[in-house]
C-alpha cells in the first residue's frame, strides 16, 4: 500500500500511482537525454530540456497536488504555438518527418525515444482520468501532449 492523497492508502498498483511511476520515468528519461546533450556540448539543447524536465516536474506535481496545470510555455511558445511549430515541421518548402534510424546519432535517436515515452505517459494519464466519455484531468493530456510536441521539435531540430 502507498498514499494516494494525504492518508489515503491504495494499492501500489493503483492507475494514479502507475502514472506517477510514468512521470518519474519520464523525468529520468529527460536527464539521460540531457547529459547526452551536454557532452556533445549542445548547450542550447541542454537549456531547452531543463524547460522540459522542470515541466514534466510540474505536471508531476499537478497530478500528486490535484492542482490544475495552468498556462503552458515551452521554449518561447505557448500550447496553441508548440501544437502548430509539431504539425508544420518544414525543410525547405516541403513537411518533412524524419523517419528515425541510428544514423541520426545518439542526441536524434534518445529525443525520440524521450517523445515515445512521453506519449506512452499520456496514454497512461488518458486511462486515468478518461476512463469513459468524460474526461477529469483534460489539462494534464493537454501538458503531456505539448510536452511530447516540444521533444518532436527537439527531435526534428537534431535530425535535421
Amino acid at each position: 500500500m502507498t498514499h494516494l492523497f494525504g492518508q489515503q492508502l491504495v494499492r501500489k498498483n493503483h492507475s494514479r500511482i502507475k502514472l506517477r511511476g510514468k512521470l518519474d520515468s519520464l523525468e529520468a528519461a529527460v536527464l539521460e537525454v540531457q547529459c547526452i546533450a551536454a557532452e556533445k556540448g549542445d548547450t542550447t539543447l541542454v537549456n531547452d530540456l531543463n524547460e522540459v524536465y522542470g515541466f514534466a516536474q510540474h505536471l508531476l506535481g499537478c497530478e500528486v497536488t490535484g492542482k490544475p496545470v495552468g498556462n503552458i510555455l515551452l521554449m518561447g511558445m505557448d500550447s496553441a504555438g508548440l501544437r502548430q511549430a509539431s504539425h508544420n515541421i518544414v525543410q525547405g518548402n516541403t513537411l518533412h518527418f524524419k523517419v528515425p534510424s541510428y544514423t541520426m546519432g545518439k542526441v536524434a535517436v534518445a529525443l525520440n525515444s524521450l517523445r515515445a515515452q512521453i506519449r506512452e505517459t499520456e496514454l497512461c494519464a488518458v486511462d486515468v482520468f478518461c476512463p469513459g466519455e468524460k474526461c477529469d484531468r483534460m489539462d494534464m493530456i493537454e501538458g503531456l501532449n505539448r510536452l511530447s510536441s516540444a521533444v518532436y521539435i527537439l527531435y526534428c531540430r537534431a535530425a535535421g
